[in-house]
C-alpha cells in the first residue's frame, strides 16, 4: 500500500497534540480519502477499531473534519489561481472561427453565471440568517441579565 502525499505525522501543520500518534495517522490517512480498513492497516488495526474510534472519540472526528476542511481549502486555492486562464480560454473560444466552439463557449457562460448568481443568493441568505441569529443572541442575552 502507498502512502498518500501529505499524510505521516508530523507532516501537518495543524497536527493535534492531544491525539495519540496512531490516532493522528488515522486521522490523516482519512482526511487523505483512504478507508476504514487502510487506514486501520497503517497501524496495525482492524476498520471495526477505527470505527468505533470515530464513534466514541469526538477529538478523533473533530481532527478529521478539520483535516478534510485545510484539503478542501488547498484545493479550491488550487483551483483559484487555474480561474484568470480558464476565463481566457473561453474568452478565446467565445471568438473561435468555428461556430461549434463559439456555442459550446457560450453555454459555458451561461450556465456558469446560473451557478455563481445562486451561489451569491446563498451567500446573501445566509449573511441574513446569520445577522438575524445575532440579534436572536443579543435579545437573549439582555433578557438572562435583567433577569440577574
Amino acid at each position: 500500500m502507498t502512502t498518500p502525499r501529505n499524510v505521516e505525522p508530523g507532516d501537518h501543520p495543524e497536527t493535534d497534540d492531544d491525539l495519540e500518534p496512531e490516532a493522528e495517522l488515522v486521522a490523516l490517512r482519512l482526511a487523505a480519502g483512504q478507508s476504514h480498513a487502510e487506514a486501520a492497516l497503517a497501524i496495525g488495526r482492524s476498520a471495526k477499531w477505527v470505527q468505533r474510534r470515530l464513534v466514541t472519540d469526538p477529538r478523533l472526528r473533530l481532527r478529521v473534519l478539520a483535516l478534510r476542511s485545510a484539503r478542501v481549502e488547498e484545493a479550491a486555492a488550487g483551483l483559484s489561481n487555474l480561474l484568470d486562464r480558464a476565463v481566457a480560454a473561453v474568452a478565446s473560444a467565445l471568438d473561435s472561427d468555428r461556430p461549434a466552439d463559439q456555442l459550446r463557449a457560450a453555454k459555458l457562460v451561461f450556465d456558469g453565471s446560473r451557478v455563481f448568481r445562486g451561489d451569491a443568493d446563498q451567500v446573501a441568505q445566509l449573511r441574513e440568517l446569520r445577522g438575524q441569529v445575532a440579534e436572536l443572541q443579543q435579545m437573549i442575552d439582555v433578557r438572562d441579565r435583567s433577569r440577574k
